[in-house]
């Protein structure tokens, strides 16, 4: 019975430190996306504010402007395209870009 005894305080010790380990990750990762939050909303109200014209304007850049070009390339590896330029304007063509990025599953994203 002394045995059980000390195996079960050994093993409730174990799991009260697992307990605190578990609780400061869960307490990171909150705090991480609250920061993460605005930004998000951010970008959903300027996602949202986009039309054709906009997408136009974006294509008849030959060069990218770098905030573009950066915007653009993280756009692509979302969307599992090539990261280029010339693939970019490719998508942003399409007439159902911006509906497609509306619908984007953001709450499935890999880690990629």
């Amino acid at each position: 019975a002394d045995e059980q005894q000390k195996a079960v305080a050994t093993r409730s010790v174990k799991i009260g430190e697992e307990e605190v380990k578990c609780r400061a990750i869960a307490d990171t990762a909150q705090a991480d996306l609250e920061e993460a939050l605005p930004f998000l909303e951010a970008a959903i109200l300027a996602l949202n504010s986009l039309n054709k014209k906009d997408l136009t304007e974006i294509r008849s850049y030959n060069k990218a402007p770098g905030l573009v070009q950066d915007v653009m390339e993280a756009v692509m590896v979302l969307r599992g395209s090539d990261p280029s330029w010339a693939e970019a304007k490719k998508q942003l063509g399409d007439p159902n870009f911006i509906q497609q990025l509306v619908n984007y599953d953001k709450d499935n994203m890999s880690d990629r």
